[in-house]
């Protein structure tokens, strides 16, 4: 799936999950976000969508289990991504962050693979993401366990998750 948006899934069974756009609201036009919208509407599904702002979200602090963003970071400004990962923390200590993102390039074939998302987002947008400071931002946001568990895409995507530290 291609796309910017961020999902919030929450475990609980009085709570519905939840999906927030990114950088901005998602809105109707989105052909993904409707069909998606309506068919939980037709089936009378547990689901809710809400409208909102990557970096600042409408929920209370440790209100979910995971949070998982698909190609957002790389179309934020530095100072957007920074918030936007304290916003994270509407995680329960101990949940997972998953991030799905343009990473770091290894090779020519990827630096050109990358190209368009430069050209389209913006190279300050992209910046942090070309240079493979996600992982950094993502543990100084105060997230523990920030691994890269894998890269998909030709390698372009790059795959990353994070845990909420457990309050001692």
């Amino acid at each position: 799936m291609f796309g910017s948006n961020v999902q919030i899934v929450s475990r609980a069974p009085d709570q519905a999950d939840t999906g927030s756009s990114a950088r901005e609201l998602v809105s109707s036009c989105s052909r993904w976000w409707t069909s998606r919208k309506r068919k939980a509407e037709r089936t009378n599904s547990d689901v809710r969508f809400d409208l909102g702002y990557s970096d600042r979200l409408p929920y209370p602090d440790s209100s979910f289990d995971r949070v998982v963003s698909n190609l957002v970071f790389h179309q934020l400004s530095h100072k957007t991504e920074v918030l936007a990962l304290r916003e994270a923390w509407v995680l329960r200590p101990g949940g997972e962050l998953h991030i799905a993102d343009i990473g770091r390039p290894t090779s020519t074939f990827m630096r050109i693979a990358v190209s368009p998302f430069r050209l389209f987002d913006g190279l300050g947008a992209t910046e942090d993401n070309l240079a493979g400071r996600l992982p950094t931002l993502i543990a100084d946001a105060g997230f523990s366990e920030v691994v890269e568990t894998g890269r998909v895409l030709l390698g372009v995507v790059c795959l990353y998750r994070a845990v909420r530290p457990r309050v001692t």
